[in-house]
């Protein structure tokens, strides 16, 4: 997806990412009095995204096509024909 920067009058794209959760370490004691342990390792979180964004680009550094989109549904989700920009860094 891009997006426009005004501060910066630039485009960037934009991907959102894994992220990683550290889960922390916990011990204690079962029935027959042995130690037990878990956590203390990274995992990827079902829930959380990291965006992430290029350098930016101007206007004049990017190709821009316009295609167009027919109309479709998929799965409850209604799409309405369109215009479709894509942007190119050259």
């Amino acid at each position: 997806m891009w997006m426009y920067v005004p501060d910066e009058k630039a485009f960037r794209h934009a991907k959102m990412k894994g992220h990683q959760t550290y889960v922390e370490s916990s011990s204690w004691f079962g029935e027959g009095g042995e130690e037990m342990s878990a956590g203390g390792f990274n995992k990827w979180s079902k829930r959380y995204r990291e965006l992430t964004l290029s350098k930016p680009y101007k206007i004049h550094e990017l190709l821009i096509s316009i295609k167009q989109r027919t109309a479709r549904s998929m799965a409850g989700y209604n799409w309405p024909a369109a215009s479709v920009a894509s942007f190119v860094p050259q």
